[in-house]
């Protein structure tokens, strides 16, 4: 039962615009409970987290639970002098007695908003949890993938559609609501629709390439006899459609963020294998020629034209991100998950009124905002030290863990790393189905390279040294 919720969430979270609803996102957490909840009571191989899993992501959740409790107001005017400015400057305009006030308040603006978050965060956790007791066993773990990579077809095919066909919108949404013309899949975001494909495609070639003997030398005839060069090309040109899908998306950050995810998949490739076989050459090289085959058939001049595009004005990035910083100068305990968009027309620039945005596109800019200099700190630091600690695993043990497993971690990492950079200018991290497959890729990262019977060799547990993972 726990499987088949898990393959639900992964193969449906997307389908109705990334989930963004108030009333889908409850949905989904709810599943998420349930599925943990099940994980717990069948027992079984279930993962526990680390120290470093307590010291980052316990002191974030730890920091925006704070920000719910109720303070004193001689407190609250020391850890957010901003905020307790605001409520004294209402008491004094409603009345000191106004029932509504009381005598304590909380860090955050909207209670309601930031629980809603905070709850959500917690399910994502939850669901960390389950994918990677699910991907101790070595048939989930491939489910997991082949679930994540067949969603990530379906959208880039609804992409590239949208692209090839002006009038198809997504879903029921007219094709003039936003960025028409643009690939967006099940998204209105292009943006968004870029973080996700982004995050599947270099899964989709760690899939490719696990298939093949990369890491020893044959002849082309050899390998074009093999049994799985078929499947293989079935894969590439899944891959290509994904990657021709986030070029169309036309989002800048994204197509930036496409090349660093390519760049670390190549690195990584290199430090388990020593230099790039004959076959990941040939790999690379097709890929690139199949993109550049669907692209130049749809019409590269759109994407190039966005390129040269600048922003400027009010509407422009650097804006947002003045006012953010102003944000967290007056909040260094920061204002309650969700409640960016709460606070932010306060700070409207009053040169330009009648523009506000929902969000900072700038992930870490809001993290920060929302969740103060600590909770912050804490979260992304954890993100970085799992990156950190994920490769310097990938380079230590290479194909010990089996070449499936090594492969499927390393595309992981790659789309990791494609949204730590995409973070810096957009808010993939604020869409809760990309938190959803964000939250697999890591959790495939850490069931690939820490898979069950490693750990067991290390304590000196479980017989002899068995490959562990390997097809």
């Amino acid at each position: 039962m726990v499987k088949g919720i898990t393959y639900f969430i992964i193969a449906t979270v997307g389908l109705l615009f990334g989930a963004v609803q108030p009333w889908i996102m409850s949905v989904y957490a709810g599943l998420m409970i349930l599925a943990f909840g099940v994980l717990m009571w069948q027992g079984g191989r279930r993962w526990r987290p680390g120290v470093w899993v307590w010291a980052t992501v316990g002191v974030f959740l730890g920091v925006t639970l704070f920000q719910l409790t109720p303070l004193p107001h001689a407190f609250l005017a020391w850890v957010s002098p901003v905020r307790a400015e605001i409520l004294a400057q209402a008491e004094a305009l409603l009345g000191a007695g106004h029932a509504e006030l009381g005598s304590k308040y909380t860090i955050a603006y909207s209670v309601n908003q930031a629980f809603a978050r905070w709850g959500y965060i917690v399910c994502l956790a939850l669901f960390f949890w389950v994918c990677v007791s699910l991907g101790r066993d070595r048939k989930a773990y491939k489910a997991l993938v082949r679930v994540a990579i067949a969603y990530g077809g379906v959208a880039a095919v609804y992409g590239l559609l949208q692209v090839l066909i002006p009038s198809v919108g997504v879903w029921w949404v007219p094709p003039d609501f936003a960025y028409p013309g643009c690939a967006r899949g099940t998204y209105i975001n292009r943006n968004s629709f870029a973080g996700l494909m982004e995050m599947l495609w270099p899964l989709a070639l760690g899939v490719t390439l696990a298939q093949g003997e990369w890491e020893s030398r044959k002849g082309v005839k050899a390998a074009l006899s093999d049994d799985q060069v078929n499947a293989q090309l079935i894969r590439f040109l899944l891959v290509a459609l994904m990657v021709v899908a986030l070029l169309f998306s036309r989002s800048r950050a994204g197509i930036v963020g496409a090349f660093v995810g390519m760049a670390a998949l190549l690195w990584l490739i290199r430090q388990v294998s020593g230099e790039f076989r004959w076959g990941v050459r040939i790999a690379v090289m097709a890929l690139a020629a199949l993109v550049v085959i669907y692209g130049a058939s749809i019409g590269f001049d759109r994407i190039m034209e966005r390129f040269f595009q600048i922003e400027s004005g009010a509407e422009g990035r650097m804006d947002i991100w003045a006012q953010t910083w102003d944000m967290v100068k007056d909040h260094p305990f920061g204002v309650g998950l969700g409640n960016f968009q709460v606070l932010e027309p306060v700070y409207v620039d009053p040169g330009r009124p009648g523009i506000s945005y929902r969000l900072a596109h700038n992930d870490y800019l809001q993290f920060l905002v929302e969740a103060g200099w600590v909770g912050a700190l804490a979260l992304v630091a954890g993100f970085f030290l799992f990156l950190i600690r994920s490769i310097r695993r990938v380079r230590r043990i290479g194909f010990e863990v089996g070449r499936s497993r090594l492969m499927v971690s390393i595309g992981a990492l790659a789309g990791l790393c494609s949204m730590a950079f995409h973070g810096f200018f957009d808010f993939n991290f604020q869409i809760p189905a990309n938190q959803v497959f964000f939250v697999l890729l890591l959790a495939l990262v850490e069931a690939g390279l820490w898979p069950e019977r490693a750990r067991s060799r290390r304590s000196g547990v479980g017989g002899r040294e068995a490959v562990v993972g390997r097809r």
